[in-house]
């Protein structure tokens, strides 16, 4: 099983891809709003979120990612 994960692994510039991504500086840049999830419940999290934004807003854009640190 470990072989064929490793197999499906993509690497970019010597970083799986979603980790790249995740990590990579324009996410910082481009955001208007960081919520982090760590020790929180689904619901917690859907109420920091729903509290932050602006319900008039026309559009509201989400981009989600989970990233393991170690």
């Amino acid at each position: 099983m470990r072989i064929l994960e490793e197999r499906q692994r993509v690497l970019f510039d010597g970083m799986e891809l979603n980790e790249h991504f995740v990590r990579h500086h324009s996410n910082h840049d481009l955001a208007k709003l960081t919520v982090y999830t760590d020790r929180k419940t689904p619901q917690e999290t859907r109420e920091e979120i729903l509290s932050r934004i602006d319900p008039t807003q026309r559009e509201i854009n989400f981009i989600c990612a989970t990233c393991a640190t170690g």
